[in-house]
């Protein structure tokens, strides 16, 4: 079960990698972006800062659930 955790987790941080990655490279104005909260993210520190500030943070969620579970189950 342990195992399983861990590459689903593995898999969530490198579907997210492809996602920020292929999103900075295609994306070239800012009303591309639907969400608006990562609009004006992105509006106020930059395109290129905001999506991969997404792609940290997304992995330190991963890791801090992963680690809840593990500490607490």
């Amino acid at each position: 079960m342990t195992f399983l955790i861990y590459f689903i987790s593995i898999i969530i941080i490198i579907s997210k990698f492809f996602d920020c990655y292929t999103t900075a490279s295609q994306i070239t104005n800012l009303s591309q972006e639907r969400n608006p909260l990562a609009r004006k993210t992105m509006k106020k520190i930059g395109i290129q800062k905001t999506i991969w500030f997404v792609f940290i943070l997304s992995n330190f969620i991963v890791i801090v659930s992963v680690w809840m579970l593990q500490s607490f189950f």
